[in-house]
């Protein structure tokens, strides 16, 4: 059975070249379909609200404005009807998106992990395949972190006006919920962690995915919190190489004499830009390589334990599980 360095060397090229190629082909439709529903809801919000948006500017444009005209105009049907469509379908444009690119990523890690073979048509063909059911699973899993972020919301709005106001509690207050959203955020993180990788493994529905990413985090917490924790380490640590990158260039091309020493020209801006897009895939197959190899070798055989002698039947292939 391979190992981590294994695996990275016989699969890391194709995988990092598929996870740079699908996530920009991916991008580019995207984008191009989220100007177009910017477009059409441009088109439709003009259409439907003309009249609603001319009395708009005439309650602007008086002497004092009127805030409850304007609210009554901002809100009124013809705005909100078409600003909710857009809003709606650029959310799910973005689930699309997500659930295409995370599907092909994850997919072809199970047949690189699991099956020994990676491919770049397996990106599109697999992605296209469970583009829905990672997509739908985004928007569960999402919802879960709804507290996490009304907490989050709560704290810095009582930081704020704690500082604003002098008032020390409620600047504790906001301190605390912060760090409780924190740590709701870590916790939700570590239940869901391996909720994709079930998904496309096991071939699994929706749901039942996360029941059993939540089932592991139950059963073997100190190994999800492992993966979980060499997985941001991993991010940690690019991130930090990537400011030590920053640094020594900033430094070697800092110009006192310029007309602006703190201004960042646009060409290393852009350099940066598109080494970070370049990067960003090689970080995603290094991460996602450990949580893969680590539910192989250590999650999986807890979670179906009657499977773990028998050859390993995945997803309706057999794979090299010995």
């Amino acid at each position: 059975m391979d190992n981590y360095f294994e695996l990275l060397r016989r699969h890391g090229l194709i995988l990092w070249v598929s996870f740079f190629v699908g996530s920009l082909a991916a991008g580019v439709i995207t984008g191009i379909a989220a100007v177009i529903i910017i477009f059409l809801g441009a088109i439709i919000l003009f259409v439907s609200a003309k009249d609603v948006l001319n009395e708009l500017g005439a309650s602007l444009d008086s002497l004092p404005p009127d805030p409850a005209a304007i609210l009554e105009k901002l809100f009124s049907p013809g705005i909100v009807i078409p600003l909710l469509i857009t809003i709606v379908l650029f959310i799910g444009i973005m689930l699309l998106y997500s659930g295409f690119t995370n599907a092909g990523m994850n997919t072809m890690m199970r047949n690189a992990v699991f099956e020994g073979r990676s491919s770049i048509e397996t990106y599109f063909t697999q992605g296209f395949r469970y583009m829905l059911k990672m997509a739908g699973q985004l928007l569960l899993t999402g919802l879960f972190y709804l507290p996490a972020i009304i907490l989050l919301a709560a704290g810095v709005f009582l930081f704020a006006y704690g500082i604003a106001e002098g008032g020390a509690p409620s600047v504790l207050m906001g301190l605390l919920l912060a760090l409780l959203s924190v740590a709701l955020f870590i916790v939700l993180a570590l239940v869901f962690l391996h909720a994709p990788v079930i998904l496309v493994t096991e071939n699994t529905g929706i749901w039942e995915s996360i029941a059993l990413s939540a089932r592991l985090f139950a059963r073997s917490f100190g190994q999800v919190f492992l993966s979980g924790l060499i997985v941001f380490l991993i991010y940690f640590a690019y991130g930090v190489l990537f400011f030590i990158l920053g640094a020594i260039i900033g430094i070697s091309t800092f110009d006192p004499s310029g007309t602006d020493p703190t201004e960042t020209s646009l060409g290393l801006e852009l350099f940066f830009n598109l080494l970070q897009y370049v990067l960003n895939p090689l970080m995603q197959v290094l991460s996602l390589l450990v949580v893969f190899l680590r539910y192989r070798n250590r999650l999986r055989p807890r979670l179906f334990p009657e499977e773990s002698d028998n050859g390993g039947e995945i997803g309706g292939t057999k794979t090299i599980w010995k």
